[in-house]
């Protein structure tokens, strides 16, 4: 499973990456948008892409990790708003894939909730406390991202 291998090497470059002592969480500039950041970010892709040509998308409990993995990469270059489409997309398949109370599940739906916050969102980060369902949208800078207003 090839989605995995890529999976498990853009671990292993975002490790190296953050290990740099010139790694700053979130800075504009460093380790994160070099070489090696720039091919974790790519290898974290190919795993996803790999996941929803094989069609592994909607039962594989690998895939949310990779999409959580491309958000967090763009975290650590301090992009959010282009963690956020990662953020929920991992957010709303560990939902279809483990259920809605799964500890996965709430922990993706956390790190979706710091993203939404970070990026002023309150009346989002409102509903996704109040427990609203999330659905996958193509851009979530301008669809709604719940399935009911809430």
């Amino acid at each position: 499973m090839c989605e995995i291998r890529y999976l498990t090497f853009g671990m292993v470059l975002h490790n190296v990456y953050r290990s740099d002592p010139a790694f700053v969480w979130g800075a504009p500039v460093g380790p994160a948008h070099g070489e090696v950041g720039d091919k974790c970010l790519e290898t974290y892709k190919k795993s996803c892409e790999t996941f929803e040509r094989h069609r592994l998308h909607d039962e594989h409990p690998r895939y949310p990790e990779s999409l959580t993995c491309c958000g967090a990469q763009y975290d650590d270059r301090g992009e959010p708003q282009n963690a956020l489409y990662y953020r929920l997309a991992a957010a709303v398949a560990k939902q279809k894939i483990s259920g809605s109370e799964h500890a996965e599940t709430i922990k993706f739906r956390k790190t979706l909730r710091a993203t939404l916050a970070k990026l002023g969102r309150d009346d989002d980060v409102k509903s996704l406390d109040e427990g609203a369902i999330l659905k996958r949208v193509q851009n979530p800078h301008t669809e709604r991202i719940f399935e009911i207003d809430t």
